[in-house]
């Protein structure tokens, strides 16, 4: 039986028409995990619609994120990581 950690959840995300060079966050769905750069289906408040994962926004760079075209989109995961600026390594939470 899965256990609550195992359980979805839902997180917010970009989708956008830019191409990632660096990966600075990553989430799991089950066992696929999904790196900026990615094709996906996500819901935003138009419905269902297909992008490329930008990744996670911090809120002070939300704004330009969305100048560039992206989009927020809520996505479902079990688990998701983001780069730690002090060892450079991905942190799952």
């Amino acid at each position: 039986m899965p256990s609550a950690a195992d359980a979805p959840q839902l997180v917010r995300g970009l989708l956008s028409n830019t191409e990632q060079k660096k990966m600075c966050s990553v989430f799991k769905n089950k066992n696929l995990v999904l790196k900026p750069g990615c094709l996906l289906n996500a819901s935003t408040l138009r419905g269902q619609v297909a992008g490329v994962w930008a990744g996670f926004a911090r809120s002070e760079i939300l704004g330009w994120w969305k100048k560039q075209g992206a989009e927020e989109v809520e996505l479902t995961a079990t688990s998701f990581a983001e780069r730690s600026e002090e060892t450079g390594n991905l942190v799952w939470e």
